[in-house]
Formats: C-alpha cells, structure tokens, sequence
C-alpha cells in the first residue's frame, strides 16, 4: 500500500502538523488555496469515509469541531 496519509500519520513523509490526537491528525495542505484551510483524517488507513467505523468517525468528527 502507498499512501501519501499513511506515512504523514506515521511520521515517514513530512508535514505541517497542526494538532493530533491518539487517533485523528490536523495538517495543512501541501497545495495549499486558501490560509487556514486543514485536512483532518484519522491515523488508521481507511479505503473511504464509507469504511471508517462509527466510532472513530465520531472521533474524527469530535476532533473537526
């Protein structure tokens, strides 16, 4: 597996981080468009939002308000 989420959560690509949690991490857009825009995904590699499990989808969620 290759993703680019994947190896900023576990500390193998670079990134701005924001804030993170034991599950959820903040960074800023590489490319970025807009200042103060984020991406916020869990630290566990999903295939979409679909297959998130409630429970760290509330997390997630929690972490974005």
């Amino acid at each position: 597996m290759n993703c680019v989420f994947c190896e900023v959560a576990n500390g193998r690509a670079p990134a701005h981080i924001v804030e993170e949690t034991d599950d959820c991490i903040a960074i800023v857009p590489l490319d970025i468009q807009v200042d103060g825009h984020l991406v916020v995904i869990p630290k566990m590699h999903y295939n979409g939002i679909v297959d998130v499990p409630s429970e760290t989808l509330g997390k997630v969620m929690d972490f974005v308000k």
